[in-house]
């Protein structure tokens, strides 16, 4: 059973690549950070290498310490398959906390899908 804390859309074609995205909602801290983790494990199973996963931290209020090492965590098994993370629309104040720890360091983000991983231009003729 889904976390009713994310909900992931399928996966579709996205600038030369494939998106799964992934929409948190509410807190994600200690007492729900396994739940949050189970929940999103269907976006991880079925990301291809080379993929994205856009979390969407639109609805997301806070997050905790350890729900930002799981966060680095994901990119690190992820980048292990050509995959990435990309954060979107995170509130200021969680982007500020993923700022101050170094996260937007490692991972693109910005307030829109195509701010954070813009989309592979055709090249020209």
């Amino acid at each position: 059973m889904a976390d009713p804390q994310v909900e992931i859309t399928p996966a579709r074609p996205y600038g030369g690549t494939t998106l799964i995205e992934a929409r948190l909602r509410g807190t994600f801290e200690p007492h729900n950070a396994a739940a949050i983790a189970a929940g999103m494990q269907p976006a991880f199973d079925a990301l291809p290498d080379g993929g994205v996963l856009a979390l969407d931290g639109s609805q997301l209020s806070f997050m905790g310490s350890n729900s930002i090492g799981l966060l680095v965590t994901w990119h690190l098994a992820l980048q292990q398959r050509g995959a990435r993370i990309v954060l979107v629309g995170f509130q200021p104040q969680v982007l500020d906390v993923l700022q101050t720890t170094g996260v937007t360091q490692i991972l693109p983000h910005g307030p829109t899908l195509d701010d954070a991983f813009p989309p592979l231009s055709p090249p020209s003729a």
